[in-house]
């Protein structure tokens, strides 16, 4: 499991209450925004299988700070350039029959306004139980409920605008062709 984007101790720096669902709270909530991202947005280690390349440029999901442990076809290589996107080596990557597997360490810092955004849909996942996000309304006398057709899932959910902010500044480009 990777670790939150926001802690128990953001959300108390933040004049937050936190109490025993705290912690859940933040897994969901950094589950959302690393979804909208597209990418895990904190520092993190992972091995990853892809195919090689014909090509110099070897695309890799990013940023990345780090990459080690490069093989191609098992055999080990260490002539390579990391770059945020890709990792460039002048001798290629064997062909798309191959097999690259590359340890890489992803991320940085979780910036101030993402442990913000964090604490905030912490807060709203907290409250969400007591709400149902398919109601339209709801009357008391002689009980009637009236139910949205395009209501989400779940009470959570960010904008689009939200969304598509987080994607393109944290993904990484894709890379179609040569360089």
């Amino acid at each position: 499991m990777m670790p939150t984007l926001a802690l128990t101790a953001d959300m108390a720096a933040r004049g937050i209450s936190t109490d025993q669902y705290t912690a859940a709270s933040l897994e969901v909530a950094s589950a959302i925004v690393r979804e909208a991202a597209g990418v895990p947005i904190s520092t993190t280690t992972a091995a990853i299988t892809i195919p090689g390349t014909w090509g110099c440029y070897l695309d890799v999901p990013g940023p990345v700070t780090v990459a080690t442990t490069v093989t191609i076809d098992d055999i080990s290589v260490s002539d390579f350039t990391v770059w945020p996107a890709y990792l460039y080596r002048a001798a290629g990557w064997g062909s798309p029959a191959a097999v690259v597997m590359v340890t890489i360490t992803t991320g940085s810092a979780v910036p101030a306004d993402i442990v913000q955004l964090v604490c905030e849909l912490a807060v709203m996942v907290a409250a969400s139980e007591a709400v149902d996000p398919r109601v339209a309304s709801e009357s008391v006398d002689d009980y009637q409920v009236a139910y949205r057709g395009d209501a989400p899932v779940s009470s959570i959910e960010l904008p689009k605008a939200t969304k598509d902010s987080l994607r393109a500044r944290f993904a990484s480009s894709p890379v179609v062709g040569q360089r």
